[in-house]
Order: C-alpha cells, then structure tokens, then sequence
C-alpha cells in the first residue's frame, strides 16, 4: 500500500507521528493482532515525540489523545490565538501589528510559502510564487489538512478546513491572514463628515457667487454655523451633542434622510 510513496510523502507521515515499517514488522503485528481478544485494532509505528508536538499546538486527532500527555491547560477557555502566543505572551496579531505596514504582508506571505515548503517537501520556499494556486503546486485533501493545521498553529486563528479552497493562491491566502490579523482600521465618524464637508464645499465654490440665489445661500450656512456651534454649547445643564454624535447620525442615515438634512439646512431642493 505505502510502496509509491516518495520522501515527501514519508515526511508527511512522519510529522504526523506514524513511521514507517518494513513488510516484516507489519506482517508481525498483524499477526499479533489477531490474537487478541480486541474489537479493533491498528497496526502502527508512532513517534510519541511528535505526538506530542502536534498535541502542543492542539492539532493532535482527539482519537489518538489518549497515547501521550502533555501539559495540562491552565484554562479550558484556552484557545487557537492564545496558544500561538510566544514565550513572551505575545500573540501572532500583536508581532504583526509591531511591523511597519508595509512589511506585514511579505511577513505572511513569508509564513504562508514556509508552510507550504515544509507540508510538499521544497527546500526554497522564496521559489514559491505568490500567484501559483494550491492545485497547481500539488495539494491534495491531506496536504491541504496539513496546511491548514499548521497555519492555524502559527497564526492562533481559528481557520476553516476549506482554507486553500476559499483562498486558491499563495497571495490570497497571505491577503486573508493579514485581514484576519490586522484588520483596516474603519474611519472615525468624525472624518466621514469631513469627507462630507470636503465635498460639499467644492459644490458651493464651483457655483457662480453673482448667480441667483447667492444671498439666500450665504444665510443658509451662516444658519447652519450658527446651529453647530449653538449645539456645542450645553444647554440647561444637558451635554451637548458632539461631532462624533452628528458624523454617525450622517454615516446611518437614508438617502432619503441626507436629502431632507440638506434641504432642511441650506434649502436646497
């Protein structure tokens, strides 16, 4: 059954904990086997150390967590994140938050072709271009398994077993570690409305000041002013509604809501 396999291969079922046997030692144990009075059993060579390496980084099969002991946890609660900390306690999303921006995604990308590497048996993880998919390089059910455990060791994120099928390239699997780990940070309230004031001012310059209307428009925003900074004063005790308050009334309105807020501060139809 295992006579095609090639070094990779018996890698592979190595970092699993199995060796391999020869005919011999396979043949002795299917006959020992036999002779017990058992329901069930496998015929195996297992590497206990790493046995329990994958038990450390919690990707050992639950069927097989009775053949060694390892530390017990400090914490039920104790999951994938936390266990990648390093000895320091620092998390993978916290080394990566330390790098430059720039350098974030060639570090994950760097993590990503190192995994690859070790899972097919490449000795240069740099010759794996970032654009190659997963098929093309030669993953299968197991190697992507693989994969996916060791990644979800080294990142502590909790990442699904169609991992290389949801993100079918190097780059995109390294693109969707980093959204995982650094998220974009979302832009305050405070400078959507600015954003909104940005345009709305190019609006009012590009109009024609000697045009009809311009009286009536220049009240309109003293108006408005008038109303901000009367609403930044507390009144009868009452904190006053800030920016941040208005930004995000603005950022859930409607379309329809925006348009009844202009019309009702500038009289714009």
């Amino acid at each position: 059954m295992t006579g095609t396999l090639d070094a990779t291969d018996l890698a592979r079922l190595g970092r699993s904990g199995f060796l391999p046997m020869s005919n011999e030692e396979g043949l002795a144990l299917f006959d020992d086997a036999l002779r017990q009075d058992e329901p069930l059993l496998a015929a195996a060579r297992l590497d206990l150390s790493a046995l329990r390496e994958k038990a450390r980084g919690s990707a050992l099969p639950a069927v097989l967590k009775g053949l060694v002991r390892t530390t017990a946890r400090r914490a039920a609660t104790t999951d994938a994140r936390t266990a990648a900390t390093d000895g320091a306690g620092v998390s993978p999303a916290q080394r990566l938050a330390a790098l430059p921006e720039a350098e974030r995604r060639h570090a994950l990308l760097d993590l990503v072709r190192t995994n690859v590497a070790v899972v097919l048996g490449h000795g240069t993880p740099g010759a794996i271009g970032s654009e190659r998919s997963f098929k093309e390089l030669g993953f299968d059910s197991l190697t992507a398994v693989e994969l996916r455990n060791r990644l979800t060791t080294a990142a502590g994120l909790r990442l699904p077993p169609t991992l290389i099928f949801d993100y079918p390239t190097v780059g995109a699997l390294a693109a969707h570690l980093l959204a995982e780990l650094a998220p974009a940070e979302q832009p305050a309230p405070t400078g959507n409305l600015l954003a909104e004031l940005d345009r709305f001012e190019s609006a009012v310059l590009a109009a024609d000041p000697h045009g009809p209307g311009h009286d009536q428009i220049a009240a309109r925003l003293e108006e408005m002013l008038r109303r901000w900074q009367s609403a930044a004063t507390p009144q009868h005790g009452e904190p006053a509604e800030d920016g941040d308050r208005v930004a995000d009334r603005l950022q859930s309105a409607s379309a329809e809501e925006v348009l009844d807020f202009i019309q009702n501060e500038l009289g714009v139809n």
